[in-house]
Protein backbone atom coordinates (compact mmCIF):
# COMPACT_ATOMS: atom_id res chain seq x y z
CA UNK A 1 0.00 0.00 0.00
CA UNK A 2 2.91 2.40 0.62
CA UNK A 3 3.81 1.49 -2.52
CA UNK A 4 1.25 2.64 -4.38
CA UNK A 5 0.74 6.17 -2.31
CA UNK A 6 4.08 7.12 -3.17
CA UNK A 7 3.58 6.27 -6.84
CA UNK A 8 0.25 8.10 -6.66
CA UNK A 9 1.98 10.65 -4.75
CA UNK A 10 4.88 11.35 -7.62
CA UNK A 11 1.90 11.05 -10.21
CA UNK A 12 0.08 13.99 -9.13
CA UNK A 13 3.27 15.56 -8.72
CA UNK A 14 4.09 15.48 -11.69
CA UNK A 15 0.59 16.70 -13.54
CA UNK A 16 1.09 19.33 -11.64
CA UNK A 17 4.54 20.12 -13.56
CA UNK A 18 2.37 20.07 -16.81
CA UNK A 19 1.86 22.52 -19.09
CA UNK A 20 -1.80 23.26 -19.88
CA UNK A 21 -0.99 21.95 -23.60
CA UNK A 22 0.64 18.67 -22.00
CA UNK A 23 -2.78 18.45 -20.04
CA UNK A 24 -4.98 18.49 -22.69
CA UNK A 25 -3.38 16.03 -24.75
CA UNK A 26 -2.43 13.35 -22.12
CA UNK A 27 -6.27 13.88 -21.36
CA UNK A 28 -7.47 13.21 -25.10
CA UNK A 29 -5.26 10.38 -25.57
CA UNK A 30 -6.49 9.02 -22.44
CA UNK A 31 -10.09 8.95 -23.61
CA UNK A 32 -8.79 7.36 -26.83
CA UNK A 33 -8.58 10.66 -29.10
CA UNK A 34 -4.93 9.33 -30.30
CA UNK A 35 -4.37 9.90 -34.12
CA UNK A 36 -5.01 12.86 -36.13
CA UNK A 37 -4.33 15.34 -33.10
CA UNK A 38 -2.78 18.31 -35.40
CA UNK A 39 -6.70 17.56 -37.65
CA UNK A 40 -8.87 21.58 -37.79
CA UNK A 41 -11.68 18.91 -35.67
CA UNK A 42 -9.00 18.19 -32.64
CA UNK A 43 -7.30 21.29 -32.95
CA UNK A 44 -10.52 23.78 -33.40
CA UNK A 45 -12.22 21.28 -29.81
CA UNK A 46 -8.82 21.90 -27.89
CA UNK A 47 -8.10 25.55 -28.62
CA UNK A 48 -4.63 24.57 -29.68
CA UNK A 49 -2.60 25.45 -32.34
CA UNK A 50 -0.87 22.89 -34.48
CA UNK A 51 2.36 23.94 -33.75
CA UNK A 52 1.76 23.92 -29.95
CA UNK A 53 0.32 19.88 -30.29
CA UNK A 54 3.71 19.01 -32.27
CA UNK A 55 5.49 20.73 -29.71
CA UNK A 56 3.29 18.94 -26.70
CA UNK A 57 3.26 15.37 -27.98
CA UNK A 58 7.51 15.83 -28.59
CA UNK A 59 7.60 16.83 -25.30
CA UNK A 60 5.28 13.74 -23.68
CA UNK A 61 7.47 11.77 -25.61
CA UNK A 62 10.33 12.79 -24.49
CA UNK A 63 9.69 12.39 -20.64
CA UNK A 64 8.23 9.06 -21.30
CA UNK A 65 4.18 10.14 -20.47
CA UNK A 66 3.48 8.64 -23.79
CA UNK A 67 4.76 6.48 -26.81
CA UNK A 68 3.98 6.34 -30.60
CA UNK A 69 2.97 2.85 -32.21
CA UNK A 70 2.60 3.27 -35.64
CA UNK A 71 0.02 6.29 -36.22
CA UNK A 72 -1.18 6.12 -32.68
CA UNK A 73 0.11 8.21 -29.50
CA UNK A 74 -1.18 5.59 -26.22
CA UNK A 75 -0.89 6.24 -22.62
CA UNK A 76 2.55 4.45 -21.02
CA UNK A 77 1.55 4.31 -17.26
CA UNK A 78 -2.50 3.17 -16.78
CA UNK A 79 -2.42 5.11 -13.20
CA UNK A 80 -1.47 8.11 -14.67
CA UNK A 81 -4.58 7.72 -17.06
CA UNK A 82 -6.98 6.57 -14.52
CA UNK A 83 -5.73 10.37 -12.51
CA UNK A 84 -6.02 11.89 -15.28
CA UNK A 85 -9.59 10.82 -16.24
CA UNK A 86 -10.78 11.60 -12.75
CA UNK A 87 -9.35 15.16 -12.92
CA UNK A 88 -11.01 15.71 -16.60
Amino acid sequence: FDLAERQLSNLLSETKMLTVTHKKLLVAIAHGKNTELTSKEFLSESKLASSSVVRGLDDLLGEDFIEKVGNKYERVDPLLKTVLLMKA
